[in-house]
């Protein structure tokens, strides 16, 4: 169980966390120190220093009948929870004077990166929000009490280590067509390639595609699309939301390969699957016959002949104080903890207090794609 600070603790000591820096990559090592200044002694078991990361939806939603209206329905998921213990003082008693109590915690290797907002949150504008948070808090144990609480948290910003594979990766389709129901006009084999799978968010996907034909088929005209799917619940609602970010359409298909520069667009959201949430991208190429595409109609809802996943990493940093603007938390142990950023990182050996536990971090880490 979590309570606020004691009147007592907040008027006679102050806690504040220092980190190496604000930005890490998955896999990195989060270092830094809870610096305690304390005025008067006073009964503490330990300290302890925790990094959260958590994904965050909001979907906004209309209320019938008697409490008609709009409302927001949020969830919070937790899918990295890491714990170090960064001091235990003797005879369970800080004495007067400021210390630094230092830590380091490891991020997973398959930590998605952070994600500030595809609207704001709660999205009161556009009614649908999500997000990805990582924070490092320092959480006090009183010597005389089996509670604790959390007594500072500040937000950290993490970017997604991409795949390491940078070979083309590509999809084909070897298919028979009609001209009639009961006619056969050849076969058609359809290739869509890129360059690589993965992306980061500055860099342009070299995609390719090939239409080759036997027999009478010919395509009207291909579409080379980018396709960004993003997936979320809140609580009992779900939302779904298919955008185009890319389409190039190709008048004339007897090239035999024809070569797609996709320019990403600023601002894309980066590709990530964890808990409640998930933004998904793909490569997609649709080729209707010469026939069938001079009906605009029957095309409106074609689905694309061929589907290629590609992921997108974020290149530039997200304002770490805007991180958490807004957040209301996953429950209640949080509230009325106000976040801050980190102070300047200056270690100071004289200031440093020896921990009485073997360095190390105690990590439960929850299905992290």
């Amino acid at each position: 169980m979590d309570t606020d600070l004691s009147a007592d603790f907040a008027t006679t000591a102050s806690i504040h966390v220092a980190l190496e820096r604000e930005t890490y990559t998955a896999g990195d090592l989060v270092r830094g120190y809870a610096q305690l200044q304390n005025l008067r002694e006073k009964q503490m078991r330990s300290m302890s220093v925790e990094l959260t990361g958590q994904s965050q939806t909001a979907i906004e939603f209309e209320k019938t009948g008697r409490n008609a209206g709009i409302s927001v329905s949020q969830e919070a998921h937790t899918f990295l929870q890491a714990r170090v213990e960064a001091a235990t003082f003797q005879h369970g008693t800080i004495p007067v004077g400021t210390f630094q109590c230092p830590f380091e915690i490891q991020l997973p290797q398959t930590a998605p990166g952070s994600m500030l907002h595809i609207q704001k949150f709660p999205a009161l504008t556009d009614g649908h929000s999500v997000r990805i948070v990582y924070f490092v808090s320092v959480r006090c144990h009183p010597a005389d009490s089996d509670t604790d609480f959390l007594a500072r948290a500040v937000p950290i910003d993490v970017y997604a280590k991409p795949p390491a594979s940078t070979s083309s990766v590509h999809v084909t389709d070897d298919r028979i067509t009609t001209s009639c129901l009961c006619c056969a006009a050849g076969r058609v084999q359809m290739t869509l390639r890129a360059n690589k799978p993965s992306y980061a968010d500055d860099e342009v996907i070299q995609a390719e595609f090939e239409l080759a034909s036997q027999g009478k088929w010919k395509a009207g005209f291909a579409d080379v699309s980018l396709v960004r799917e993003t997936r979320w619940t809140a609580k009992d609602k779900e939302v779904t939301k298919t955008s185009v970010e890319f389409i190039e359409r190709f008048p004339d298909t007897t090239s035999s390969t024809q070569s797609v520069p996709v320019t990403l667009r600023d601002g894309l959201p980066p590709s990530v699957h964890v808990g409640s949430l998930r933004i998904s991208y793909a490569l997609t190429l649709s080729a209707p016959s010469e026939k069938s595409s001079r009906a605009p109609k029957s095309n409106r809802n074609r689905r694309p002949d061929l589907t290629l996943p590609v992921s997108i990493t974020r290149s530039a940093p997200s304002p770490t104080h805007e991180l958490l603007q807004g957040w209301k938390g996953a429950g209640r142990e949080h509230h009325g903890v106000s976040w801050e950023p980190s102070i300047p990182y200056a270690p100071d050996p004289a200031l440093s207090v020896e921990r009485l536990v073997q360095p190390g971090v105690l990590a439960r880490v929850l299905d992290a794609d």
